[in-house]
């Protein structure tokens, strides 16, 4: 069954909510992860993401909504016939490590906003900070009332990406990396 989108509409205001209210700890694990300084975390990857989440809230119900499709032959005069927006299913998104929170987020954001079962695996070399987050969106689907399952996480090891790709069926995979694992994925 789909998860009705007001739930997911509240699930992204919660999940924004806690990102605010934890963004001492996220811009603490950052520096840690990666030795970024704390402005750049807070201008680069928190502002990008809480406004990447205004902006799918307030853009959602229409990007979503089912779409009457035009054009029909004369054959089928009287006849209509509508597009629907479904979930795909379960999304893998293997992390990059360059924007550990923004870039994660928004992804995590996009699925989740189109109903998706989500699965994380974490850079291996950002994983406090997208351990955090992940943590937060799982908080946020409590909150609301969802599945926690729609968002799990792997370990954040090189290997978890291969292993999650051997061993479990993804209906999509998001990727942001080089070429040459793109292609192996």
């Amino acid at each position: 069954p789909v998860t009705p989108l007001s739930a997911r509409m509240a699930w992204a205001a919660a999940f924004e909510r806690r990102i605010v209210a934890r963004e001492h700890d996220l811009v603490e694990a950052v520096p840690v992860d990666l030795g970024k300084p704390a402005w750049e975390t807070v201008t680069q990857d928190i502002m990008g993401l809480v406004t990447s989440l205004r902006w799918h809230r307030a853009n959602a119900g229409r990007i979503l909504a089912p779409r009457r499709v035009g054009g029909a032959p004369w054959w089928m005069l009287g006849q209509k016939h509508w597009s629907y927006r479904l979930p795909v299913g379960r999304v893998l998104v293997i992390a990059t490590w360059n924007y550990p929170l923004q870039l994660l987020g928004i992804q995590l954001a996009q699925s989740v906003v189109a109903g998706n079962h989500t699965v994380v695996k974490p850079s291996e070399r950002a994983p406090r900070s997208q351990r955090i987050l992940v943590e937060l969106a799982r908080e946020a689907l409590v909150e609301c009332g969802l599945p926690v399952d729609m968002v799990t996480s792997a370990e954040a090891t090189r290997e978890a990406g291969r292993d999650l790709l051997e061993r479990e069926r993804f209906d999509h995979v998001v990727f942001t990396g080089s070429t040459a694992v793109g292609r192996e994925i």
